[in-house]
């Protein structure tokens, strides 16, 4: 494409040295310029893109977008944008041929259950011979390669969209992080439906959100900026009515009264889950009543896309299960449990459903990952010291910071200082949590569930809870 075609009808941008050159391909990372390719130079909370532009260069880029006027060599084109963000998403969806005008859409947010909801909305969908494409933290259709964020960046988004509409995909659905509403990664997409899964104190700190009402007004937008005609909301959840406010069309799900989609009759064991919604009878594999919500959530934004019947699509989640939510394995007689519960509500809801399932100790290993607020790691203490019986503090995805100080700052927040222990070697606090459970008890492994990787200052280190466990199992539940 031109860039003159690429540039047609784009707002507040400004161009400088014009050239028409061939556009093949868009990148906001360095790393993934060549020639042909605009480079995006945004300034993120960490790095300045503008920084990157020698490199770029180097590798041949001539075309650069960013938010400041700045000069390049001669033979260069520079797109001054007011919002380079917004152009990113605008210039990667026309370069894609939009796309987004010809899919359908369902979008979810929500500080915790968006990947489980978002799982069982393809799952369903699967069964009903409803071709779907899901975009989230499991990745693109559960493949994590090249996916950093939960919701990915505009120039991975629109081409995997593009993809998706020409291999004769109907349905997306879009793991819609607060992040990602706050960058302009999905601007220019219309959901058909949004979801709400609930809110909690998290994502705030210095390289998040820097308030919890800029971290709420974020993710409102899903809800008054995308062109929801529909939602399915968790009302349950006290912010639910503020999300949703606006929206003409909303279907509330929950185990309080006035609900849409009313969960009643709640129970569980190590098989799995049974409740009712609205009456019609749901089994499913997964424990917990936060999940019989991400199931009723997903149960009737399915209904809201494709018109299934309740009584059809419940037939489809009985034997569905989520990598890295509540996975179980035996070890000599010790449970061990795999989730991903990784800030106080999800840890504190996790940890109680072990005590209800399970006869012995509770023994919870966790860390927290880098670049977060020391609160998020007292709560996380706090969670562990009033619903475990005993904590291994270990490595998360530490990022740029010291492993051994985020293990301190939580091991700090401890008051019974005796009831946990610092091991900064994952592999290492596992097998030490194994060693002195004993059979009965459970081994809460917390935190990175389905991830394959610990983010190690910068690098992307190889180890997976789940294959770990795997090695230590004779028998898997």
């Amino acid at each position: 494409m031109k860039l003159s075609n690429l540039i047609e009808g784009i707002a507040d941008i400004e161009v400088i040295n014009f050239k028409d050159f061939e556009v093949t391909s868009i990148a906001s990372s360095s790393d993934r310029c060549r020639p042909g390719a605009v480079f995006f130079a945004i300034k993120g909370a960490r790095y300045d893109g503008v920084d990157f532009i020698p490199k770029a260069y180097s590798l041949g880029t001539r075309v650069f977008v960013c938010g400041e006027r700045i000069a390049v060599q001669n033979d260069g084109v520079v797109i001054y944008s007011k919002n380079p963000r917004k152009t990113l998403a605008e210039m990667c969806s026309k370069m894609s041929g939009n796309p987004e005008k010809k899919l359908i859409f369902v979008g979810i947010t929500g500080t915790k259950g968006k990947t489980t909801t978002a799982y069982f909305i393809s799952k369903i969908l699967d069964g009903a011979g409803i071709s779907n494409l899901s975009v989230g933290t499991l990745g693109i259709d559960g493949n994590e390669t090249g996916i950093v964020n939960t919701t990915p960046d505009p120039s991975i988004l629109f081409p995997v969209l593009r993809d998706a509409l020409h291999s004769g995909i109907k349905v997306v659905i879009l793991e819609v992080s607060s992040q990602a509403l706050k960058d302009f990664r999905v601007y220019g997409i219309t959901f058909d439906c949004v979801v709400f899964t609930g809110l909690g104190y998290d994502h705030i700190g210095l390289w998040e959100h820097p308030t919890l009402s800029d971290y709420v007004a974020s993710k409102r937008t899903l809800f008054n900026s995308y062109g929801a005609k529909r939602a399915v909301v968790n009302f349950d959840d006290p912010y639910s009515s503020y999300m949703s406010a606006g929206i003409p069309r909303v279907i509330k799900c929950g185990f309080f009264c006035g609900t849409d989609l009313h969960i009643e009759n709640y129970t569980d064991g190590k098989s799995g889950a049974e409740f009712t919604v609205n009456g019609i009878k749901v089994s499913c594999k997964l424990f917990g009543e936060y999940n019989a919500r991400n199931i009723t959530l997903a149960l009737g934004a399915v209904r809201e896309v494709c018109a299934l019947s309740l009584d059809a699509a419940t037939e489809y989640v009985k034997d569905v299960t989520v990598p890295g939510r509540f996975n179980m394995f035996s070890v000599d007689g010790v449970n061990a449990v795999v989730d991903y519960a990784h800030n106080y509500d999800s840890m504190r809801a996790t940890l109680c459903l072990a005590r209800r399932l399970f006869c012995g100790r509770i023994i919870a290993v966790f860390g927290s990952v880098g670049e977060r607020s020391l609160f998020r790691r007292v709560q996380l203490a706090r969670a562990a010291e009033e619903y475990a019986d005993f904590s291994v503090i270990t490595t998360d995805s530490p990022g740029y910071e010291p492993p051994l100080s985020i293990c301190r700052d939580i091991y700090e927040a401890f008051t019974d200082k005796s009831t946990a222990v610092v091991l900064p070697d994952r592999a290492g606090a596992i097998d030490y949590a194994m060693k002195i459970a004993m059979p009965g008890d459970a081994v809460m492994i917390l935190g990175r569930g389905h991830e394959k990787t610990i983010n190690i200052n910068g690098m992307a280190i190889p180890f997976s809870d789940i294959e770990y466990v795997k090695k230590l199992c004779r028998n898997i539940i």
